[in-house]
């Protein structure tokens, strides 16, 4: 099986432990910018 291409980062525990997750799934039929208006918010 070949896996589809995502960013995963691994925050290092001892300098910031994690506090969130963000896990984006999108539908069939969706181009993949349906979600570019929140991405500012993100940061």
């Amino acid at each position: 099986m070949t896996l589809l291409p995502c960013i995963e980062v691994e925050p290092q525990k001892s300098v910031r432990p994690a506090d969130t997750a963000v896990i984006w799934l999108h539908g069939l039929g969706a181009d993949g910018h349906d979600f570019a208006p929140i991405v500012p918010e993100l940061k």
